[in-house]
Parts: structure tokens; C-alpha cells; sequence
């Protein structure tokens, strides 16, 4: 404080500095439900935040990313009242919209994966999840191949190229990280399997008789 009571300039500045920080932060920074709105609609983020384990957030993924596809394979994609109400109408957008949203998906998707296998590689519930997202990706990768013939928009096509090189890249990450967490419970049978032969082998000794 200087002596007639008010704060210094430096002080002053270093405050507005603070606040101009802060309020950049707040506008260039969005929260998670702002950004995942982009693509997702309401349903589906609760869905994803509904699903605690990893297993069926990775169901609840490729049942977001096949949406995108349906859109964009059949004529008239329709479904249950039920899913409607659990997942949200029908995304709606041009083919190359759907095509960025399945991307997405499937990329954020593989985010969340790859956390929890860093966190935890030896998981029954995240080698059950790469396996899932494998058969998936496996049966995605023809529906997006057979998109090639029937688009000539260079937007369209650049949307298909990037959707094909993602689930590319993440089925080949799922299938080589659950062989992993395989190989390391494997270990793990062995090694117990190996422990209780051990406490097996240590019979005890034979009393001794009396004199």
C-alpha cells in the first residue's frame, strides 16, 4: 500500500493481468458436455456418463459411432421409441458431418482406453472393452470401404479417408494392447498356479514319538 492508502501500479496490473487470464480460460477452454455437443446429443452423453465401467462406456461408443454409419447407409434410418428416448433422434447432418462425428467418436473413445491401460494394463473389464472395440471396428472398416464408390464431394472423400485411417489405427492399438493385458494375465495364472505347487511341495514334517 503506499501511503495514501491505495495499491501500488505494479499490483494494479498484475490483478487486470490475473483477471484477463482467467476469463480467457473461461471463453477458449469449454467444458466437456459444451465440446461433446458438437457431435453428441444430450442422451448420448448421458449414456456415456452413465456407463461407470470401461467395458460399457466402449459399448456405448460404438453404439454412438454405428449411429453415424446407419446415417449414412441406409435411406431411412428409423429406430425403437425406446433407444429414441435413451440415445436421442437420429443424428442428422451431411455425410461428411456423420463421417467427422464417427471419427470422433472412435477417437475419443481410444483416449479413454489408452488412460486405463496405462493406469491398469492387467484389467479383465478393459481387455473385454479392446476386444469389443476390435469386432467393432472390424465390421465399421467394410461399412466405411463400401462408402468409397458413392461419394465424389472432396469433402465427403477427405471425411471418408480420415474415418478409414482412425479405425485402422485403433483396431490395430486394440488388438495389440489386449494382447497384452492377455499375455500379463496369462503371467499371473502361471505364477499363482506355480505358488500353490509350492505350498503343496512344503508338507510338514512327521511328529516325532514319544521316549
Amino acid at each position: 500500500m503506499t501511503k495514501q492508502g491505495f495499491p501500488q501500479t505494479e499490483t494494479i496490473e498484475q490483478l487486470m493481468r490475473l483477471i484477463t487470464i482467467l476469463m480467457a480460460i473461461s471463453l477458449f477452454i469449454p467444458s466437456y458436455r459444451a465440446r461433446a455437443q458438437e457431435y453428441l446429443s444430450e442422451q448420448e452423453i448421458d449414456q456415456i456418463r452413465e456407463a461407470q465401467s470401461i467395458d460399457q462406456r466402449t459399448k456405448a461408443f460404438i453404439y454412438i459411432a454405428d449411429r453415424r454409419l446407419r446415417v449414412l447407409t441406409e435411406a431411412n434410418p428409423t429406430q425403437s421409441k425406446k433407444d429414441e428416448e435413451k440415445w436421442g433422434p437420429m443424428p442428422k447432418g451431411a455425410p461428411a458431418q456423420m463421417l467427422i462425428g464417427y471419427k470422433r467418436a472412435i477417437n475419443e473413445l481410444m483416449d479413454k482406453l489408452e488412460d486405463n491401460f496405462e493406469r491398469e494394463k492387467s484389467n479383465e473389464a478393459l481387455g473385454k472393452a479392446l476386444r469389443a472395440l476390435a469386432e467393432a471396428l472390424d465390421r465399421q472398416l467394410k461399412v466405411l470401404e463400401s462408402l468409397q464408390s458413392k461419394f465424389t464431394d472432396e469433402a465427403e472423400l477427405a471425411a471418408l479417408t480420415d474415418a478409414v485411417a482412425v479405425a485402422k489405427v485403433a483396431k490395430e492399438g486394440a488388438l495389440e494392447n489386449a494382447a497384452l493385458i492377455e499375455e500379463e494375465e496369462k503371467a499371473k495364472k502361471e505364477a499363482l498356479k506355480k505358488e500353490k505347487e509350492k505350498k503343496k511341495d512344503k508338507k510338514p514334517l512327521p511328529a516325532l514319538s514319544p521316549v
